[in-house]
């Protein structure tokens, strides 16, 4: 399997195209952060194909509340952007194995037929390759969110 990530490098994945934008920190760093190479919107489909938004049929602030909730209770994460008003959280988490430094962000939207849309994107600082850690990190808290509206 790690042949198979090797042969399709991509580190940077999102539940939309074009990606979700970090938002600045500082001005360089949204820059940097914000660049997508476009091929790896091929690589993303052939290796994710069902990765996609969390639709929730409850209004955004209430979306935005549950993923907030699990966010905070993620081992290795650490939130650096709370913004209740745009619904966007964004921050790092460091890998387990390797303490490599990864970037994410969430950003809950009005879904087009009302409900809710929980939009991620999480990026590797380093290497052409994650080995699947964004779209497991995705999956993962996604799966989470979904839980937690369902509690609720």
């Amino acid at each position: 399997m790690i042949l198979f990530w090797l042969m399709n490098p991509i580190n940077d994945i999102s539940t939309q195209q074009p990606p979700v934008k970090f938002e600045a920190v500082s001005e360089m760093e949204q820059a940097s952060k914000n660049e997508y190479d476009e091929s790896f919107v091929k690589i993303q489909t052939k290796l994710y194909p069902d990765m996609r938004p969390l639709f929730t049929p409850g209004p955004r602030d209430f979306a935005f509340k549950a993923a907030l909730e699990v966010a905070k209770k993620q081992d290795n994460w650490k939130l650096h952007l709370i913004d209740d008003e745009n619904f966007i959280i964004q921050g790092t988490d460091t890998t387990a194995l390797m303490k490599y430094t990864d970037d994410f962000v969430v950003r809950v939207e009005e879904g087009d037929k009302g409900g809710s849309l929980v939009q991620m994107r999480s990026k590797s600082r380093v290497g052409k390759s994650d080995l699947g850690k964004n779209a497991d990190r995705i999956n993962d808290f996604l799966d989470e969110v979904k839980k937690q509206l369902d509690k609720q």
